[in-house]
């Protein structure tokens, strides 16, 4: 049996002063891509959120893909890859915090 101690701990939400734990790097990058290209208007965060679907789904349909918003999905990963890199190679600016490739 646990503590009761313990168990209030764990239940009790966490205070509004602790920072809220990381999402995910890959989905952080991706909304950092997005926003680059000025279709994520919200703080990268890592999280998946209606937001970041909403501009993932405007990114499919201008990159010719079916407009899914799903994070998950390979073909959109590459294609919004790929997008940076040619902006990269046509002289844009990268996305804050990545290294373009050589």
């Amino acid at each position: 049996m646990m503590p009761l101690e313990l168990l209030e701990a764990l239940l009790t939400p966490s205070s509004p002063s602790e920072p809220a734990p990381r999402g995910d790097h890959s989905i952080e990058i991706m909304q950092r891509r997005l926003r680059a290209f000025g279709l994520f208007e919200g703080e990268p965060d890592g999280r998946p959120s209606a937001a970041l679907s909403a501009s993932l789904a405007r990114f499919q349909k201008l990159a010719g893909l079916r407009p899914t918003g799903d994070v998950h999905d390979p073909s959109t990963r590459l294609a919004l890859r790929d997008a940076c890199r040619g902006a990269a190679d046509a002289g844009r600016q990268p996305v804050r915090g990545e290294r373009w490739p050589k």
